[in-house]
């Protein structure tokens, strides 16, 4: 994926609420764009195991609730996960549907977090 069609897919779910205005700072500064296909099944069996390993970060408990109850309600079997890395080693990473024309969540548990908001 090029980051012309990142950018356009990412304005797109700032308008639906989908990800916050600083993604699209941050989707500008990207240096790698990745993206594969991933089984939301297992994507789901994954973060319902981390959910016991939060270790008492409520702001970390959230966002992954927020992954998990989206999982458990996405009713197709498959994703797209796009994964947005920069300079400086940090990851964005934004689940999509499979043919990537929508950006169905944003997994901020991942990158730069606000202690306070969790909020990039």
């Amino acid at each position: 994926m090029d980051k012309e069609t990142l950018e356009g897919l990412v304005t797109e779910a700032i308008s639906r609420g989908i990800v916050g205005p600083s993604l699209l700072i941050s989707a500008r500064d990207a240096n790698v764009i990745s993206v594969r296909t991933i089984s939301r099944p297992i994507l789901l069996r994954i973060y319902e195991r981390r959910l016991k390993h939060t270790g008492g970060d409520p702001i970390l408990l959230r966002l992954t609730e927020e992954l998990v109850n989206f999982l458990a309600a996405y009713p197709n079997d498959e994703l797209v996960m796009i994964d947005i890395a920069y300079h400086d080693d940090c990851h964005t990473f934004l689940l999509a549907r499979p043919e990537t024309t929508e950006v169905l969540h944003w997994m901020r548990m991942f990158g730069k977090r606000n202690i306070e908001t969790g909020e990039e």
